[in-house]
């Protein structure tokens, strides 16, 4: 996976975080629906009577996964700024208002479209 972030050229904004998030809230939903059917957890930290130390970890898993997501756009980050400095990202240019790279090929062929 770390190969797909370093090597592909697709920006990752930072409003995507919202997927990750939204993804935490169901699967969390889906435990609650596994234990109203089963009555065990999915996990033993996910169970209510243990007390407030269960809260803890459901809050605890929504931040680790929101944390993974920044460090995850960082190596993005990382990733454009090193090729920016060694020359190989010369012939795109970014634009910041809609988060998607447009090589100079592109640019030049919808100049002469328009």
């Amino acid at each position: 996976m770390i190969f797909d972030v370093i090597l592909n050229r697709m920006k990752l904004p930072i409003r995507m975080v919202i997927f990750p998030l939204l993804t935490i809230v169901f699967y969390m939903l889906l435990a609650f629906v596994i234990y109203a059917v089963n009555h065990r957890w999915v996990y033993p930290f996910l169970d209510w009577y243990q007390g407030p130390s269960a809260a803890i970890w459901y809050f605890a898993v929504g931040i680790i996964c929101v944390i993974a997501f920044f460090i995850q756009v960082l190596i993005h980050w990382l990733r454009d700024f090193v090729a920016r400095k060694t020359g190989k990202m010369s012939n795109v240019e970014i634009t910041d208002d809609k988060d998607i790279a447009v090589t100079k090929l592109e640019v030049d062929n919808a100049s002469s479209i328009a």
